[in-house]
């Protein structure tokens, strides 16, 4: 039973971090219409910008994330006004083809720069585990990660149902024509659902 109760904390720890990937993933989808095979390497690209900041500055790795979100939000947002907008509107087998060249593009970069090897950011107060009744182990690490994980995918879901930006960019991926004429220009919106 303890093997199965591991696993579950396991499962839903990692689903917290996976479900905020998801959340990026479909609203690009969802308001652009572009299915964005480059996420990931987006995702893998912020953790380095993280780790490179870490061993440069000995910035911790949790508070690391902000300005690795913000140097991918400008990169997502730049990516999209300025190529994937061309391609928008255009069939959805061509936006794939743009956004998987973007992947390789991005992934073999990586891989020149940091080389495939695996790294890791040892923190000492993450390293450590919980026991929950039943010997089960809590990775102090991933609950971390998971919580603001959560948190962030929360916190996001505000800022799209009160803000106005998070408004407009629901109202753009309701009906692109009707916001236009509601006074929302449309490509900035893109812009910035990409980069987020």
């Amino acid at each position: 039973m303890s093997q199965f109760a591991q696993a579950t904390v396991y499962g839903l720890l990692q689903g917290g971090i996976l479900a905020l990937v998801a959340v990026g993933f479909s609203l690009v989808w969802g308001v652009l219409n572009v299915v964005n095979l480059a996420h990931g390497a987006f995702v893998v690209a912020g953790a380095y910008v993280a780790y490179e900041l870490h061993e440069t500055i000995g910035l911790d790795p949790f508070l690391g994330m902000v300005p690795a979100a913000l140097v991918l939000f400008v990169l997502g947002y730049a990516l999209q006004r300025y190529l994937v907008n061309l391609v928008v509107n255009a069939p959805i087998f061509i936006t794939l083809l743009l956004t998987f060249g973007l992947a390789l593009i991005a992934v073999d970069g990586m891989v020149l720069l940091f080389t495939a090897n695996y790294r890791g950011i040892p923190v000492g107060y993450a390293a450590g585990s919980l026991t929950l009744p039943g010997d089960v182990r809590l990775p102090v690490g991933r609950l971390i990660a998971a919580l603001l994980a959560v948190g962030i995918t929360l916190g996001l879901g505000y800022v799209m149902r009160r803000t106005r930006t998070g408004l407009a960019i629901l109202a753009t991926g309701m009906d692109r024509g009707a916001a236009r004429l509601m006074g929302i220009r449309a490509a900035h919106v893109y812009a910035l659902t990409f980069g987020i």
